[in-house]
């Protein structure tokens, strides 16, 4: 069985196309295309990866709070949107835990 190796801690901050650690600044990716990407692209492409994994665990932690407090209800108890929200969060938390 192979070993499980967690991600690098963040934050993360974008430099360029390039991203790195917020505290030591280690490199843990540069975004490129080898088709020819221009380098605004690559920067853009890092900074929305920099948002996403730094919101991550809090995006998660939110939608699982949401998904306890509609817990209380019973589903009959919900209406057709509010149904169909909790389907949303719960099919996003099923996401989440994807590799």
């Amino acid at each position: 069985m192979s070993e499980i190796v967690k991600p690098t801690p963040t934050p993360w901050k974008s430099d360029s196309n390039s991203i790195r650690t917020k505290t030591r600044g280690n490199c843990i990716a540069i975004t490129y295309d080898p088709d020819g990407m221009d380098l605004e692209q690559a920067r853009a492409n890092a900074e929305f990866i920099v948002l996403a994994c730094n919101s991550y665990e809090q995006l998660v932690e939110a939608l699982a709070a949401v998904d306890v407090f509609y817990h209380r209800f019973t589903e009959e108890r919900l209406t057709t949107p509010e149904i169909k929200f909790l389907a949303k969060v719960r099919a996003a938390l099923e996401s989440a835990k994807e590799k």
